[in-house]
């Protein structure tokens, strides 16, 4: 059993409800969402600051290219003013050796070089002599001596002369990375170089300008750490590594050059140099296409997406907490639906839910409260067929009318459960619903079966914390219980405990019903063939109510006390009582009631009911001799006090019946006693003009039938009603019947015969006659007027 319990609290905690998968799915869903979005927006994040590093980088090297550009063009104008200049043409051209031209030449060059702050040097090349003067050391050399045996080479180099057009050529300073200090711009004379070498004029240009100009950039803009380098269109490196915070400038390049592919002018690539991942911008617009690199180190670029990255786990976070509660309601919204299908099978919730207003579910609730109620009803028919049943055989065994042989009725109480009433000592107890016809009243028919129901439920409930017993309806208003009395209790002790239980059953009826039953026990007795005898007397003790009251016990021995000797009434009382009546006296007569019927209520009810009824019909038949006119008031009064004298069950109810009775009808006495001409009139004038509004359409409708019915002398009837209204009885009739006979004609399109017949009028000439002198005009005239 332990194993059968654990395995089915382990299933049950790996069940899955639809809401926990519903909310576990969102979730994922939110954090994917979620996750993407942050994603996205780190990358947009990311790609703006490479974008924004690579604009920044972009102007850095356009203020470069305009750099390089303006370097050609001062070279330019200094190639334009050396050549115009005769004091360097003549040094150029000399071939003696006179002391004054290379001094002039040489206040030449100062002044040039003066306004030129990045030319570096200039040499002028006489090939007559062979000699170079460069304005570095102010005086000139032989060639061998000169300590730029670069330059010196590409003088005496007839390719490099042939195809020299004119851009500056870098001067190679640096053994490791071939990087140059200066480039040097060449002016050759017009000789043919195929027959030898002719003069030249060297300008050597500081490249400072062009990395100054990077540095001042760099300084005005925001740090960006990135490092240069200065390519000539061959791809030589022109300058050196443009960044101060390298320790080893020489190494990085060489590192760079490993990683960089071989065509620098690749654009937006990334390279990693020295363990360091950077970004790699380019340009080459400029009047040479030398080409500008700039390495931009990633984790620089990227420096702002920490607080990004932060920033978006955030938001994650406020947008996770957010889906968690849009998810947890849309959940419990798409949920409710199935939590409401789930209450409704299970019976506990109305089809009226607001979840179930769509059409897909209004269809799925439809056949779901189809199979729930099919299923109820087939459950209520199966509990009503057993509970029936158990009706049905009790209820035949308590009236007698039980037609089951005894093998099969011994069958069926075993089937049942109620083998015991064969084998066992019972008492049976009667209880019945005190002023069952004021319950009927108050409540409906379903109303009236819940509550009878319920009686049942109650006195079983009860009842079977204690005995073996059973509990089952006969008749309207009467309960039967079937109690099996132990073998191992005293009678008396058996006996308190039942009435202990009956009260305990009357008090909850009282509590939770609102009405009273009474409870008539019997003796303890055995077997089937007793229970018609044993039911038969227990009713009859419920009659004894009538002395008890409402909501007794009443135990078998208190029929014994009933008198069943026939009970006269006294002729002197009950004369008397009539003589009170007839004089208006109600509180004596009910005196007088009292004393008359002292003692009745012993007697058994049929025989109370009996001498009741005697004493009603001749109060009746005496006054209705003395007074003629309340004859109809006398048999309309005796006909209630009957009725509700059915419906008395105890002493109380029976003189308040009476009581009622003699109220009535001394109001009725005292009236025309105290003003006979006024109040006698009123009687009558009522009384005729009722008659007459309710068969006003019979045509023998007259004084004499009216008098007849109310029982007077047409005389006398004829003299009061015109004594009170001014008008015979006649008059009024015909004024009935014409106002009547005006509002058909006006309300209706049926013709004149018609009308006359429903009133009561026959149609002769002295019809019209009346007709005209009651409206003032002929019922021609009346018609075109009323039906035009």
């Amino acid at each position: 059993m332990n194993l059968a319990h654990h395995s089915d609290k382990k299933r049950v905690k790996n069940e899955k409800s639809f809401y926990s998968t519903l909310l576990l799915s969102f979730l994922i869903i939110s954090i994917l969402l979620s996750t993407l979005l942050s994603l996205s927006l780190s990358a947009i994040f990311a790609r703006t600051l490479v974008e924004s590093t690579q604009e920044h980088t972009g102007q850095l090297l356009a203020q470069t290219n305009y750099a390089v550009d303006k370097m050609r063009d001062d070279a330019d104008r200094l190639k334009s003013s050396l050549l115009s200049n005769n004091y360097i043409r003549a040094y150029l051209s000399t071939n003696t050796e006179d002391s004054t031209i290379p001094v002039m030449a040489s206040k030449a060059l100062s002044q040039q070089i003066l306004v030129l702050p990045y030319v570096d040097s200039i040499y002028l090349y006489n090939a007559g002599m062979d000699v170079l003067y460069s304005s570095d050391y102010g005086y000139q050399m032989p060639l061998e001596l000169h300590e730029n045996q670069t330059v010196v080479s590409r003088l005496h180099d007839a390719a490099f002369v042939r195809d020299y057009r004119g851009e500056p050529v870098p001067n190679n300073s640096d053994g490791t990375t071939g990087s140059a200090e200066t480039v040097s711009y060449y002016i050759f004379d017009d000789l043919d170089y195929e027959a030898g070498i002719g003069s030249a004029i060297v300008i050597n240009v500081d490249l400072a300008m062009l990395t100054d100009s990077i540095s001042s950039m760099q300084n005005l803009s925001f740090e960006t750490d990135s490092s240069f380098l200065l390519l000539d269109q061959d791809g030589a490196y022109v300058t050196s590594i443009i960044n101060s915070d390298i320790a080893d400038p020489d190494q990085w390049i060489a590192d760079a050059l490993k990683d960089c592919a071989d065509d620098p002018a690749e654009t937006s690539s990334f390279v990693r140099t020295d363990g360091m991942l950077y970004l790699l911008t380019d340009t080459s617009a400029n009047a040479y296409g030398w080409h500008l690199v700039s390495f931009s180190p990633i984790s620089v670029v990227l420096k702002d997406s920490v607080p990004l990255t932060l920033l978006c786990l955030l938001i994650m976070i406020l947008v996770l907490v957010f889906a968690w509660f849009i998810c947890r309601r849309f959940a419990r919204k798409l949920n409710r639906p199935l939590e409401s299908l789930a209450s409704l099978v299970s019976g506990r919730q109305s089809k009226e839910h607001p979840s179930f207003q769509t059409k897909e579910f209004r269809m799925i609730v439809d056949t779901m409260t189809t199979l729930h109620n099919t299923n109820e009803q087939l459950q209520t028919l199966q509990r009503k067929s057993r509970y029936t049943l158990i009706q049905s055989t009790l209820n035949d065994l308590v009236s007698g009318h039980s037609t089951n042989p005894p093998e099969h009725l011994r069958q069926d109480l075993e089937y049942l459960g109620l083998s015991w009433i064969e084998t066992r000592r019972m008492c049976m107890a009667v209880f019945k619903i005190d002023d069952y016809h004021k319950v009927l009243k108050e409540h409906t028919a379903d109303e009236i079966w819940a509550l009878r129901f319920s009686v049942v439920n109650i006195a079983e409930e009860l009842a079977s914390a204690s005995f073996t017993c059973s509990v089952f309806s006969h008749d309207d208003d009467k309960f039967i219980l079937l109690i099996a009395c132990p073998s191992d209790t005293d009678p008396i002790t058996f006996e308190e405990d039942m009435v202990e239980l009956f009260h305990s059953v009357c008090q909850n009826v009282s509590n939770y019903l609102h009405f009273t039953v009474t409870t008539a026990y019997s003796t303890t007795f055995q077997g089937i063939s007793s229970l018609s005898t044993v039911y038969r007397n227990t009713e009859q003790s419920l009659y004894l109510k009538m002395r008890y009251g409402h909501g007794t016990v009443i135990d078998p021995h208190q029929i014994d006390e009933v008198q069943t000797e026939p009970f006269h009434l006294s002729y002197r009382l009950s004369t008397q009582l009539i003589d009170q009546l007839a004089a208006g006296q109600a509180d004596t007569a009910a005196a007088t009631y009292s004393e008359l019927t002292d003692g009745l209520i012993l007697c058994d009810y049929s025989e109370i009911i009996s001498v009741l009824t005697h004493l009603v019909h001749s109060i009746y038949e005496r006054l209705s001799e003395k007074y003629p006119i309340l004859k109809e008031v006398l048999t309309q009064e005796m006909k209630t006090l009957l009725d509700d004298l059915d419906h008395a069950e105890i002493s109380e109810d029976i003189h308040g019946v009476f009581r009622r009775f003699f109220d009535r009808i001394c109001e009725q006495i005292r009236q025309i006693k105290e003003d006979p001409a006024q109040q006698n009139s009123s009687v009558i004038v009522s009384r005729i003009t009722e008659i007459i509004n309710e068969n006003y359409p019979d045509p023998s409708l007259c004084l004499t039938s009216i008098a007849e019915t109310i029982g007077l002398s047409p005389n006398y009837a004829g003299h009061i009603f015109k004594q009170a209204t001014q008008k015979s009885v006649a008059q009024f009739l015909l004024d009935v019947r014409m106002e009547k006979f005006a509002d058909y004609f006006k309300n209706t399109s049926l013709s004149v015969s018609d009308i006359l017949e429903k009133v009561g009028l026959e149609k002769n000439n002295y019809f019209y006659t009346r007709f005209k002198n009651y409206f003032g005009m002929p019922l021609g005239e009346y018609r075109q007027k009323f039906r035009s």
